[in-house]
């Protein structure tokens, strides 16, 4: 009854979601080790370039392309302002001051983000690079995730 479930695809599609669980731990530990603080602003300071380029391309119509090198731009600028205008001050501060300023960074990126004009188009998929899709890879059906063609397999 297992067997039926687990499958190749879901196998591959769980591998991709722990690569990029992993990549987001291997950012705060790399954090860590070379500051000694937890940074729990790791996955918000991405917010803001990455929701960027989703406006840019979606609402302005603006080329993928473009819209990554703004995003890489401004998500940059981002990350250096917050690095002069907060952390550095916070250099000789006691440690836990600085975890809790991670937090209030984090909220700092989400209110940033929630500034940007709404998407026009809420049913719009995130854009991607390309839209192609590679069909039976050993297999597996690589697609960009919002792929609704592949069923589910049967019980029996």
């Amino acid at each position: 009854m297992l067997a039926t479930w687990v499958t190749s695809q879901l196998v591959f599609d769980g591998v991709i979601g722990g690569l990029v669980i992993g990549l987001l731990a291997m950012g705060i530990v790399l954090i860590y080790r070379s500051t000694r603080v937890i940074n729990f602003a790791v996955g918000n300071m991405g917010l803001v370039g990455a929701t960027l380029l989703a406006v840019i391309a979606i609402n302005y119509s603006v080329s993928f392309w473009v819209a990554i090198v703004a995003a890489l731009v401004v998500g940059t600028l981002y990350g250096v302002l917050i690095e002069l205008v907060v952390i550095r001050r916070l250099f000789f501060a006691p440690r836990v001051i600085v975890l809790v300023s991670t937090i209030g960074i984090s909220v700092l990126s989400l209110a940033v983000v929630s500034a940007f004009p709404d998407i026009e188009d809420p049913s719009m998929p995130y854009p991607l690079p390309t839209s192609k899709i590679w069909n039976d890879v050993l297999g597996i059906r690589i697609t960009d995730g919002k792929d609704t063609t592949s069923k589910m397999p049967s019980s029996s």
